[in-house]
């Protein structure tokens, strides 16, 4: 058995669970100059026992676990909330969308989608929004992306963050960059989807943004808001990967998106009502869990290095949980 596994078994809890938040938090800096290999980079284990840490006593070591896994429990928990309330918001649709359940006792009329309430329209998806694609600034060119503050998307920051919502972009361009790429502004709260590449990665995002070209984004309007565009893209998935092509990648064209048939309902004012409702709660629980991991971002390194009275930190995090 290798010794570092070994005296692991020796740790107590509150020492592990103190060593993980250290090693995976504070000393990756240092673990990143030890690895070593060429082909496939690693670290051996001679060299993590080489490690030298300062370790605190144990009671500080309680206090600082129970503040770090406190933040780590409440993000999950919010995490987990919001998946049930998209759930719910996900069966609301259906049931107004899909199975029509509050037009039952009313007539209904064949459409290219079956039978559908009266009144409803079935229509193109091009005709019902706006649906913009996007653009890449050239990167050779530092004017388009020194210093910029413009959410700018790519597929990597919805399949990293596999949240509803989406504030910052990873990368971000300036005016200029906008103005000479064929990437489009839009406003917030817009329907986006990836497209190329990995298709189907779905958010709304929060703030002012552009993509680059592996999106098509929905426009939400008075008629089709962006909570039955965004249920409409989950629930036609399947149809939707069934027009992708391409050689090298897979990819859905705009030309053929639009085309895709969407319903243009009537009196759905009580469904818009409760699923703004439940996308208010998940935005309120992702709006928390940015605030919490930023306190875990500004306490953690302190807490482990002893900069930060960890009294102080207590009374910090009971604030805001």
């Amino acid at each position: 058995m290798s010794p570092f596994l070994f005296s692991c078994q020796f740790m107590s809890v509150n020492l592990l669970i103190y060593s993980y938040y250290l090693i995976r938090d504070s000393v990756q800096d240092f673990l990143q100059a030890m690895n070593i290999g060429s082909a496939q980079p690693s670290i051996k284990v001679p060299h993590l026992l080489d490690l030298t840490v300062d370790i605190p006593t144990i009671e500080t070591q309680k206090k600082i676990v129970g503040i770090l896994k406190s933040l780590d429990d409440k993000i999950e928990l919010n995490l987990k909330m919001n998946e049930t309330l998209e759930e719910m918001a996900m069966t609301l649709y259906k049931h107004w969308f899909v199975d029509f359940g509050p037009f039952q006792d009313g007539e209904f009329v064949e459409s290219e989608l079956g039978m559908i309430p009266e009144g409803w329209e079935c229509i193109e998806i091009g005709e019902a929004v706006s649906v913009l694609g996007g653009g890449t600034p050239k990167t050779s060119v530092k004017e388009y992306w020194e210093n910029g503050d413009i959410n700018w998307f790519s597929p990597t920051d919805l399949t990293t963050q596999k949240s509803l919502f989406i504030s910052k972009s990873s990368k971000k361009i300036t005016k200029l960059g906008l103005e000479k790429s064929s990437a489009k502004l839009f406003p917030p709260y817009c329907v986006m989807m990836t497209s190329r590449a990995t298709i189907g990665e779905i958010s709304i995002n929060r703030e002012e943004a552009c993509t680059n070209q592996g999106f098509i984004t929905l426009i939400p309007n008075e008629t089709f808001t962006m909570y039955q565009l965004y249920f409409w893209l989950k629930t036609n998935m399947d149809l939707i990967l069934s027009i992708a092509n391409g050689s090298t990648f897979k990819e859905v064209s705009k030309t053929n998106f639009k085309k895709l048939k969407i319903l243009k309902p009537k009196n759905i004012e009580e469904f818009t009502q409760k699923c703004e409702k439940l996308f208010k709660l998940i935005e309120s629980n992702l709006i928390e869990i940015e605030e919490l991991t930023n306190i875990k971002d500004y306490l953690l390194p302190r807490l482990l290095s002893g900069e930060i009275d960890v009294s102080q930190a207590e009374k910090q995090v009971e604030e805001v949980l």
